[in-house]
C-alpha cells in the first residue's frame, strides 16, 4: 500500500483508531508548537486561487513556533469536515483556514459548533453574527484591483470586446465583472464586457473552451475569476488575444500577452491573524 498517496481524511476511516495513540503521543511531545491547518479545494500550485493560499501558508511556516498542516484537492463536501476533524485530532491543529468558498455553509459551521475552543477562519466574507463565535470569515477589496485592470484592458483593447470568464455568479465574482468594466469604461467609454460561466471553480475543459467562444467573437482582452487562470491565460495567449491574470502573477506562462493582474497578498494577513491571537488580540469575525 502506498501510504503516501493516503489522504488524512482517509485516515478517519477503517483502521484510524490504531494511530491515534500515537498521533496524540507526538502531538503532546511538542505541546509548545501551535499547529495551523490550511485546507485548499484544488492543487496548491495551480497559478490561482489556491496557489495565492498556499503562499500565505508557506509564510506562516517561516515564524517560529508553528506547525503548519495542509491538504490540497479537498470537494466542498462533507469531505472537508473529515480533513478538519483529521487535522484536529491526529495534528493538534487549533486554527484551521478552509480556503474554499463552498466550505463554509455547512461544514465549517458545523465543525465550528463541534469544536468551540478551536478558532476557523474562511475565506470569503461570508460570516454573520447567527454564525458561531469562534468561527471568522475575512476577504480583501480585490475589485479595486480588479478595476486597475480594467483600465489597462480598456486601453489595450482594439476591438473594444473584453470577454471574462467566470466561475459562478456568486456577489465576490460579480463585484469582480462589474469593477473589470467599469475601469475599462474610464479608458474606453465604447468598450464591453461578455461574460461566460463555467458553473464551477476549476473546468479546464469548459475554460478552455469559453476562452476560445469568447476571442471568436471578436474579444481581444480577457481576464478571469476562476480558481485557476492557468487555462485561459495560455490558450488565450496561443490564440494571440492579450490577457489579465487574477490571484497570483501568470506572466510566466504568457510573458507576451500578460498586461497586468489582481493578486492577493495573503503573505501579509496570515501572519498578522497569529500575531494578534499571539497577544491576546480578537480577529474581527467579520474581517475585511
Amino acid at each position: 500500500m502506498d501510504f503516501g498517496r493516503i489522504s488524512r481524511r482517509h485516515l478517519l476511516q477503517g483502521g484510524a483508531a490504531l494511530t491515534l495513540g500515537s498521533a496524540f503521543g507526538v502531538r503532546s511531545a511538542s505541546a509548545a508548537e501551535t499547529t495551523i491547518g490550511f485546507i485548499y479545494v484544488g492543487s496548491r500550485d495551480d497559478y490561482g486561487y489556491n496557489q495565492a493560499h498556499a503562499q500565505g501558508a508557506s509564510a506562516l511556516k517561516k515564524m517560529p513556533g508553528l506547525k503548519v498542516v495542509e491538504e490540497e484537492k479537498v470537494p466542498e463536501t462533507d469531505a472537508v469536515e473529515k480533513t478538519m476533524e483529521s487535522m484536529i485530532n491526529l495534528d493538534g491543529a487549533t486554527l484551521l483556514f478552509p480556503t474554499s468558498f463552498g466550505y463554509y455553509n455547512p461544514h465549517m459551521i458545523k465543525m465550528a459548533n463541534k469544536f468551540p475552543k478551536l478558532r476557523f477562519e474562511h475565506c470569503g466574507g461570508l460570516w454573520t453574527d447567527k454564525d458561531p463565535k469562534n468561527a471568522g470569515s475575512y476577504f480583501g477589496y480585490i475589485d479595486e484591483a480588479q478595476y486597475i485592470s480594467g483600465i489597462v484592458a480598456g486601453y489595450s483593447t482594439k476591438s473594444g470586446k473584453l470577454g471574462f470568464v467566470a466561475a459562478k455568479p456568486i456577489p465576490q465574482v460579480l463585484r469582480n465583472i462589474n469593477a473589470f468594466t467599469l475601469g475599462a469604461r474610464l479608458a474606453n467609454p465604447k468598450a464591453t464586457t461578455q461574460v461566460i460561466f463555467t458553473g464551477d471553480w476549476s473546468m479546464p475543459v469548459k475554460e478552455a473552451e469559453a476562452t476560445n467562444s469568447l476571442i471568436d467573437q471578436g474579444v481581444d482582452v480577457l481576464t478571469c475569476h476562476v480558481d485557476g487562470p492557468k487555462t485561459m491565460v495560455e490558450n488565450a495567449a496561443r490564440r494571440g488575444a492579450m490577457v489579465c491574470g487574477y490571484h497570483v502573477n501568470q506572466s510566466p506562462l504568457a510573458p507576451k500577452a500578460y498586461l497586468t493582474g489582481a493578486e492577493w497578498n495573503w503573505e501579509a494577513l496570515y501572519p498578522k491573524f497569529v500575531k494578534m491571537m499571539a497577544s491576546g488580540e480578537t480577529i474581527p469575525n467579520f474581517y475585511r
